[in-house]
C-alpha cells in the first residue's frame, strides 16, 4: 500500500491500528503496513 494521505495514517492510529511506515531508499515509495 502506498500512502499518499497523512490524515489516513492518523485515522488508522485513531482506530487502534498499529502502523508501520518505511521507505525503500526511494523518495517516491513509502510503504505502510497496518494491523490490529
Amino acid at each position: 500500500m502506498i500512502l499518499s494521505n497523512h490524515l489516513l495514517l492518523q485515522f488508522l492510529q485513531f482506530l487502534g491500528y498499529n502502523v508501520i511506515v518505511y521507505t525503500n531508499n526511494n523518495p517516491g515509495m513509502i510503504f505502510v503496513y497496518f494491523y490490529k
